[in-house]
């Protein structure tokens, strides 16, 4: 990495490398030794004679190192994918901060606040150590091999995305998310941890979840918890305002008046309230026609009421059948 130190090549070195360039005003800064003491951050560009404020979006380009000191945006961040990490990069950044397919496994050197969205998606990271302390907007980090959300942000302020990481613990999270919560395709086996509150859609497919113990309460958008190996909807959400879909678990009919057992009675709310419920590919027919004592009219009758979507359900093909 060539550290420049003069502002005329940093001028260059902006002009060659940020796509935008012609979008955006530069400011210098002189480093004293008594401006350094007004900001921990700082000391990051200590070795350069000034630091650089970028007055609008930057989008570096065709580079793998960040040689000039960039303190802070006031735009966006768009960095090129052949980045190998964030040193000089800037410690603020009052619009989104985009890495999505860099080969960074770690964001040391990264902005402390991101006043919008942080995406990495398709990356490398491989855990959530030196994240910024304050995210304005959404966090997405799917694709990524994450195992554990230590030194979570302090804040997060809309969606949270670690789709197809390897999470094994979701502690760390908040109790509360201003947004969706995508957790789907990790190594999950309980949903310890998880938040109470979630102003938007909640997934947690594809993990090896048994139960929805720890479930939120309150899931304000659908609900999905496919490709699990749940039995029961024991603990299930006390309010979900949108479609519910549990596609490929081992759960038994939801309502059967002559059952007194049915999962029915441990949902806090009527399933015809239900935008949409799907239970598809859930208990093998062989057990769950002679267990709930179906009948062709009835399946069809409630299928119709509560809008279940039971045409690949391996019971309902039996009994078309009859």
């Amino acid at each position: 990495m060539k550290k420049i130190k003069s502002k005329e090549k940093a001028l260059q070195w902006l002009k060659e490398h940020n796509a935008r360039h012609l979008l955006c005003q530069y400011d210098f800064i002189d480093l004293t030794q008594d401006f350094l003491k007004t900001d921990f951050y700082l000391k990051r560009y200590m070795d350069f004679p000034f630091i650089i404020i970028i007055k609008g979006d930057i989008d570096i380009q065709y580079t793998e190192t960040i040689d000039v000191p960039i303190y802070q945006v006031d735009g966006n961040v768009l960095l090129s994918k052949e980045i190998i990490n964030l040193k000089n990069g800037p410690s603020k950044v009052n619009g989104d901060f985009l890495l999505d397919g860099s080969k960074l496994s770690s964001l040391k050197y990264g902005p402390y606040f991101v006043k919008g969205y942080l995406s990495l998606e398709y990356g490398e990271l491989n855990s959530l150590q030196y994240a910024p302390q304050y995210i304005g907007k959404g966090l997405y980090l799917a694709y990524n091999n994450i195992k554990n959300l230590e030194n979570f942000p302090l804040h997060v302020g809309g969606d949270i995305d670690f789709t197809a990481n390897k999470l094994y613990s979701l502690e760390g999270l908040p109790k509360e998310i201003h947004g969706y919560l995508a957790i789907a395709g990790n190594e999950l086996t309980s949903l310890q941890y998880c938040p109470e509150i979630i102003h938007g859609y909640f997934d947690c497919s594809h993990n090896h979840l048994a139960n929805l113990k720890y479930c939120p309460k309150i899931i304000e958008g659908s609900f999905f918890f496919n490709d699990n190996i749940i039995h029961s909807l024991q603990y299930f959400p006390e309010k979900i305002q949108q479609d519910i879909t549990m596609l490929n678990n081992y759960i038994h009919a939801i309502k059967d008046e002559r059952n007194k057992k049915s999962n029915a009675g441990l949902l806090k709310f009527k399933p015809e309230e239900m935008d949409d419920l799907d239970f598809t590919y859930n208990m093998d027919c062989q057990q769950w026609f002679p267990i709930h004592h179906m009948e062709k009219s009835l399946l069809e009758k409630d299928a119709i009421e509560k809008n279940l979507d039971l045409q690949n359900n391996h019971c309902y093909k039996m009994i078309k059948k009859i």
